[in-house]
């Protein structure tokens, strides 16, 4: 059962219905959970601190991360999510953003969205998504595309400003972006107060030009503070990306395998990358759901993936037929020596028999994704031989959300 408030046939300025005009219900489905009650996020949350730009951890303050520049033109501090997020055709998307210190300071730009860049520094440049903006002058609503503003809307001319008096930027605030990118190409921009979740701003792209409103409808969480010549301070703080009207998620199943070519024979208690991928497109969320080794010896093995984390042999990547991925075999990189991973984050783990089969599925709200210089993520499905003169393949199959 769906409670919605009694008024809202007649307060039409309360964000009740999703996108697409369907009333708003709890039954979403989250794509991406950013807090940073315990710690920054780091593993969530790619940081490019520019110049003199500083992203500062203040926990037990704001609640987040404080992003700040000198009088310095050009210093800037930027979070992205390293994960894009998957839209859904025809469902509403949205976005939920915290922040604080987004007041006004003259000649500081401060940003908060979902949207991307292009990927050469300072990172100012193609611009695609949609964002609440501060130009340091006042604030704006905004919906650019690869670079060109589609929709750009300046506070003084929001919807329903009597509903919003008590609104003040530099305080704690809840922001919401939701859009519907198939099916009725709309994005709301709401402001949540006193009244409720109040609607300031609507764009309708229709019957306005040939293209899309955005390049892409995939995209990061994103904060930013930029200098041009003065100091600033915002606070980010906490969001969530949700899709709205789904309970499944769908996309295009993938997979890469070691084919028939077992690895050499292994030392014991070192560990070797059997295979690894890794994105060739940013804009297409990946999703590994399950990964398979198959021991060709008696010698018993610890199974892990790894996110990053080096080679000794440096791995050629090449493309995957068939998906956006691109990966290399562990045993193209010639001798066991240089199959010998190090470093990476450890997102899953498990011990298997030797001449049996590893077959575990993957749950890791951490999915692979990439960097706001574009580089991508790569992920390593890694054994380790507890015994001499073992050998192995293995499979990683995932999800591609176009």
């Amino acid at each position: 059962m769906t409670f919605i408030k009694q008024t809202i046939s007649d307060l039409g300025y309360l964000n009740q219905k999703s996108a697409d005009g369907r009333l708003r219900v709890s039954n979403q489905i989250s794509l991406g959970d950013y807090k940073q009650h315990l710690d920054n996020a780091g593993g969530l949350f790619n940081t490019a601190e520019i110049a003199g730009g500083l992203a500062t951890y203040e926990g037990s303050l704001t609640g987040g991360t404080t992003l700040t520049t000198t009088a310095s033109a050009g210093d800037a501090a930027i979070r992205q999510s390293y994960q894009w997020h998957p839209y859904y055709a025809g469902k509403p998307l949205k976005v939920e953003l915290t922040a604080s210190r987004f007041d006004v300071e003259a000649s500081v730009t401060k940003r908060m969205g979902y949207y991307s860049s292009s990927t050469v520094s300072p990172y100012t440049a193609t611009l695609d998504g949609m964002y609440f903006e501060n130009d340091g002058t006042t604030l704006r609503c905004k919906v650019t595309r690869a670079g060109t503003d589609v929709f750009d809307l300046a506070q003084a001319s929001w919807l329903n400003q009597d509903k919003t008096t008590s609104y003040d930027p530099t305080d704690f605030n809840f922001y919401v972006i939701d859009f519907l990118y198939l099916g009725g190409a709309i994005i709301n921009f709401s402001i949540l107060t006193e009244n409720g979740l109040i609607l300031v701003a609507q764009y309708q792209h229709i019957n306005v030009d040939v293209n899309t409103f955005v390049k892409s409808p995939n995209q990061p969480v994103r904060y930013e503070i930029v200098s041009q010549g003065a100091a600033g301070t915002f606070n980010h703080i906490c969001s969530d990306v949700a899709v709205e009207g789904t309970i499944i998620r769908t996309g295009a199943e993938r997979t890469y395998n070691n084919g028939f070519t077992a690895t050499p024979s292994l030392t014991s208690d070192t560990r070797y990358a059997l295979l690894g991928i890794r994105q060739a497109d940013r804009r297409v969320p990946v999703d590994i759901r399950h990964i398979s080794v198959l021991s060709g010896s008696t010698d018993d093995l610890l199974v892990e993936l790894y996110y990053g984390g080096t080679t000794v042999g440096a791995p050629s990547w090449g493309a995957i037929p068939f998906s956006n991925m691109t990966g290399f075999v562990g045993t193209d990189l010639g001798v066991a020596a240089n199959l010998v991973h190090s470093g990476g984050v450890r997102v899953f783990s498990q011990y298997m028999r030797g001449e049996e089969t590893a077959s575990p599925s993957i749950q890791n709200a951490r999915r692979l994704g990439s960097y706001i210089d574009g580089t991508y993520e790569e992920a390593y499905l890694c054994i380790t031989p507890t015994t001499a003169n073992a050998t192995a393949v293995g499979t990683i199959n995932w999800i591609e959300f176009l």
